[in-house]
């Protein structure tokens, strides 16, 4: 969410005036990715890159039936984003953009 936001943004250079998701844990108590249903409004069909220690499988078969190109990278919560993962969503945003630039990650 926003800490999320302002604690990653500068560190990957993101403008500060970009979007962020508020979630609730309570709202989905029952589904594996709680987070899900309001992912899926928010990106409609875009193509999109989703870093999440908490995905589950329903998150997966979403994805995996989504018409729009999409990365689900599941970063392990001890040890955090690996430089391997973070080339992979560079490089899925790169065949994405005009311009190479994390800002559209």
């Amino acid at each position: 969410m926003r800490d999320a936001a302002e604690a990653l943004g500068p560190l990957l250079g993101l403008p500060d005036d970009r979007p962020f998701l508020r979630f609730d844990p309570e709202a989905g108590p029952d589904a594996p990715t709680y987070k899900l249903p309001v992912v899926n409004r928010f990106v409609r069909d875009r193509p999109v890159a989703w870093v999440d220690d908490e995905l589950g499988p329903d998150a997966v078969a979403r994805a995996d039936e989504r018409d729009q190109p999409t990365l689900l990278i599941q970063p392990d919560p001890r040890i955090g984003l690996m430089d391997e993962q973070v080339e992979e969503l560079l490089s899925f945003a790169t065949r994405r953009s005009p311009r190479p630039c994390a800002a559209e990650l």
